[in-house]
C-alpha cells in the first residue's frame, strides 16, 4: 500500500500536461484506478483491524482441552529444581 501511494503522490506532483489529451486521459485514468486500489486496500485493512479488536486475547482455565492442560509437577520435585544451582 505505501508502494501505491507513492505512485499516487508522484503521480499528483508531476502531472502530465494537458496541451496532449489523450496522454493526459491516459494519466487521469491511471490515477483514478490507483485511487480505487488505494481505497479499497485501506477497506480491506481497517476490516482486518477491526476483526482483531474483537477477537479474544487470554483464554480462560477452564476454557482448555484436557490435552492442552499441562499437569502440575509433584511438590517434592517442584523444590529439587528451584532448589537446584546451575552453576556449570
Amino acid at each position: 500500500m505505501r508502494y501505491r501511494r507513492a505512485r499516487f503522490t508522484e503521480m499528483t506532483m508531476h502531472p502530465e500536461s494537458e496541451t496532449d489529451p489523450e496522454k493526459y486521459q491516459k494519466w487521469l485514468k491511471r490515477k483514478s484506478e490507483l485511487l480505487e486500489e488505494i481505497d479499497q486496500h485501506e477497506h480491506q485493512l481497517a476490516t482486518l483491524k477491526a476483526q482483531l479488536k474483537q477477537t479474544p486475547k487470554h483464554i480462560t482455565w477452564g476454557e482448555l482441552e484436557d490435552k492442552d492442560k499441562f499437569n502440575r509437577l509433584l511438590p517434592s520435585r517442584k523444590r529439587l529444581i528451584c532448589n537446584s544451582p546451575m552453576n556449570w
